[in-house]
């Protein structure tokens, strides 16, 4: 059974963010995302330097034969765990996320773009060194107004 683009673009954003890793790959990172998950765990049970992905709603517009586009947001929670520079690490798994993002807009030629929205951190001194960083993505995408699991032009 075919699933619907939304899902397709979701799985390639997961998919992206687990090649997250330091050591010689290309491009470097400077951080290894240890887990990306769509299930929300309680950060008790999250692994540090993790990123759940979330569909956060979507605007659709009809774009006549049978077209519809899709503006979809995405959002990342990031937490991150550092016991040196808990900022400067926020601050790298922001970049390493954009990169990898960025790197294909067209996720996997199911989109037509990807853009990131906004990025907003946050340290707690009593749960410092862990801080988390919130990221939303938008993601135009179009289909079969009458089917979602099918592309359109």
């Amino acid at each position: 059974m075919a699933q619907a683009i939304k899902t397709l673009i979701i799985n390639d954003i997961v998919s992206t963010l687990e090649t997250v890793q330091t050591g010689g790959g290309s491009p470097a990172y400077q951080r290894t995302l240890r887990a990306v998950s769509r299930k929300r765990k309680s950060l008790m049970e999250a692994q540090r330097d993790m990123v759940y992905v979330e569909s956060l709603g979507e605007k659709k517009s009809d774009w006549g034969n049978n077209v519809t586009e899709s503006t979809m947001t995405v959002g990342l929670f990031c937490v991150i765990q550092d016991m040196d520079d808990l900022p400067t690490a926020m601050d790298d798994v922001t970049a390493d996320i954009t990169r990898a993002l960025l790197a294909d807009e067209k996720r996997n030629q199911n989109a037509i773009s990807t853009e990131i929205l906004t990025v907003l951190d946050s340290v707690d001194d009593d749960a410092e060194p862990t801080g988390t960083v919130s990221i939303e993505v938008k993601v135009v995408y179009r289909h079969k107004r009458t089917d979602p699991t099918v592309r359109a032009g």
